[in-house]
């Protein structure tokens, strides 16, 4: 999680062999005291967003046919971990 996975190659979108292009960048905080890594995005049509617990091998995506409101949607998401969680642990 700290670390890039796997290097993107290039070649898959031109002719290129050199690694680069894009990572994920994840946002860390704590949910019921465990590492919640997450990260989410929206435009005017659409909205997504991806929730990790790694020490529990959780994970929770919402993607939708809107962007309004994107806070909602991770706000929404987290909660439905924390109901997971609570029944879990």
């Amino acid at each position: 999680m700290y670390q890039m996975i796997a290097p993107l190659s290039l070649s898959r979108y031109t002719e290129s062999s050199a690694v680069g292009g894009i990572g994920i960048g994840w946002f860390l905080s704590q949910v019921h005291s465990h590492l919640l890594a997450e990260h989410g995005g929206a435009d005017p049509s659409t909205s997504a967003y991806l929730a990790w617990i790694p020490k529990l091998n959780l994970a929770a995506f919402m993607a939708t046919n809107t962007g309004k409101n994107p806070t909602a949607i991770a706000d929404n998401t987290v909660s439905l971990l924390k109901i997971i969680i609570q029944t879990l642990c």
